[in-house]
């Protein structure tokens, strides 16, 4: 090994939450069938969330009987010779560098599963050790589901043919949740839009807004957890953390579900001990936010009109508790374990007002999103028709000095040109009606990359607006073709789309986008937008923002 590589591996600083994804990956496919092809790709997917985020090679051997073990992954870094070589004896092993398992069930070994770092990086911790521990658990529960087929099935033998149509089954299935929540986003944009153009218009139009603010609330949350479970069975999930007060994820999250509370006349009793005004978690704010809308949701969703929600926080040392508790249907004993599976809902549901409401989705993520949080969750229930509570633990950090931010002074727009490119018509009319209420004094649309760029040969707009899937040259080459004229080298580009993934996030920076913004499109975005623009105008200088939500 070259010294090169010794002194980059020296400087490589692991992350014990880089193996939540392959944890969490192998949890959403526990209660599938297990095939032996199908066995053997997930172990594969399981070898390139765990090489190089966690460790530099892992290894998972499956015993198959008799004298017969089938390697089902091995991924190493290039340079890791010592670890690739066969020859290399276990007891030669550095062993606060690697960590063998065995990979057990009730039926006896199963193989065995080995991770291993380079002698130059940083050592397996305990708390790492454990982690382990628990990836090995569920290495060891899809392969035994692959050796006791489902009785119905054993008397037949699965051809390759069948095996391939399984597979292929599965893909299209996480390409549909992809494909799913964008179509929904659509008509979630106009709804959202709407509201904000009627807002205050008519006194008559209050039940209707109310309505279509209900609308939205569900369906936002439907999209986000059908995406979410897509990256989730892909393990595509990343979190992007900072110190965050959690009193501001409460706040954000009571706000989102303001309508839904109001529809069945319902409140959220909040009780936070002394100190728990100024807890501060390393977190992901949106992710965390996600937890708690899902949590109050199906507090809500499952309580009576009227009912009251508890929502309380108490700190304990190095560590904070968030209560959500309710008075609703409750769950069975025999349910409680689990609760917090894909696609389990409860058996309790008996009345027309809670059947097929929901997927099944949100408590999965829940667990997911909280363990790569390094935090657990709980249910609590004393039976059906008793409530139940689900406790969060979460560890605490050090806080942050809060400075006062920009968005605190009065708005007041000198964004005056504004471009929307948007094949369909009925955002791009919106988008234009929002822009001019937000002071816009010129507004062009286009429908595609062609026109929009036509339009620019005699048009210099502050801000464009653009929708990423637009037919034939898309918004990223759009995007990049704008950048090259240099009349439009200091306008502010913002994208809007349904998709939201890192690699599409990356793929726009890249192409000189300036914002990522989801739909659907809110005048308080609009306005961020409009305010961010603006401040760069007044301080007569340009910078790129980063990508956020």
């Amino acid at each position: 090994m070259t010294q090169e590589h010794e002194t980059e591996s020296q400087t490589t600083i692991r992350d014990e939450t880089e193996l939540a994804p392959a944890s969490i990956y192998l949890r959403s496919r526990t209660t599938q069938r297990a095939t032996t092809a199908v066995l053997l790709q997930e172990m594969r997917t399981v070898g390139t969330l765990v090489v190089p985020a966690f460790a530099d090679e892992i290894q998972i051997d499956f015993f198959e009987g008799g004298d017969t073990t089938q390697r089902y992954a091995k991924f190493a870094s290039d340079d890791l010779v010592f670890a690739a070589s066969t020859s290399k004896s276990a007891h030669e092993r550095d062993p606060v560098h690697s960590i063998k398992l065995p990979l057990t069930s009730g039926r006896g070994f199963l193989g065995s599963l080995l991770v291993t770092r380079l002698a130059t990086s940083k050592p397996f911790s305990e708390h790492e050790r454990s982690k382990v521990k628990v990836l090995a658990n569920l290495v060891s529960t899809r392969m035994a589901a692959s050796i006791a087929p489902p009785p119905e099935l054993d008397h037949e033998l699965l051809t390759d043919q069948s095996l391939r149509g399984q597979e292929s089954c599965n893909a299209r299935l996480h390409r549909l949740c992809g494909v799913l929540a964008h179509e929904l986003r659509n008509p979630l944009s106009v709804f959202r839009t709407t509201v904000d153009l009627i807002e205050n218009e008519s006194q008559s139009c209050e039940q209707l807004k109310g309505m279509l603010n209900l609308q939205i609330e569900r369906m936002t949350h439907l999209v986000d957890d059908l995406l979410d479970l897509s990256r989730f069975t892909n393990g595509k999930v990343r979190l992007e953390k900072a110190p965050t007060q959690l009193q501001a994820i409460i706040n954000t999250a009571l706000q989102s579900m303001q309508f839904t509370l109001a529809a069945k006349q319902q409140q959220v009793l909040t009780n936070m001990t002394s100190d728990g005004h100024s807890t501060w978690i390393d977190a992901d704010r949106f992710r965390l936010t996600q937890v708690m809308i899902n949590l109050l949701s199906n507090a809500s969703k499952f309580s009576d009109d009227g009912d009251s929600i508890h929502l309380d926080v108490l700190t304990n040392g190095d560590n904070v508790e968030i209560h959500v508790s309710d008075q609703g249907i409750g769950i069975a004993p025999d349910e409680l374990p689990n609760i917090f599976e894909f696609f389990s809902q409860s058996q309790s549901i008996n009345s027309l007002d809670h059947s097929g409401d929901g997927l099944g989705i949100g408590l999965g993520l829940v667990k997911g999103l909280i363990e790569m949080h390094e935090g657990s969750v709980t249910a609590h229930s004393d039976g059906e028709d008793k409530g139940s509570t689900f406790i969060v633990r979460l560890p605490v950090c050090e806080p942050i000095a809060i400075t006062p931010t920009a968005q605190q002074s009065p708005f007041h727009s000198i964004c005056r040109r504004v471009m929307i490119v948007d094949d369909r018509r009925d955002n791009a009319y919106l988008l234009q009606a929002l822009a001019n209420r937000l002071g816009a004094e010129e507004t062009r649309c286009a429908s595609d990359g062609p026109l929009a760029l036509e339009a620019l040969s005699d048009f210099v707009p502050d801000l464009i607006l653009l929708d990423l899937g637009l037919p034939g040259m898309s918004g990223l080459e759009l995007a990049r073709e704008i950048r090259k004229l240099s009349h439009c080298c200091t306008t502010f580009i913002v994208a809007l789309t349904g998709y939201d993934d890192l690699e599409m996030r990356q793929a726009a920076d890249a192409a000189g986008i300036d914002l990522y913004r989801r739909k659907p499109v809110s005048l308080d975005m609009l306005r961020d937008v409009f305010w961010r623009v603006s401040k760069d105008r007044r301080n007569n200088r340009w910078r790129k923002l980063p990508a956020c939500d």
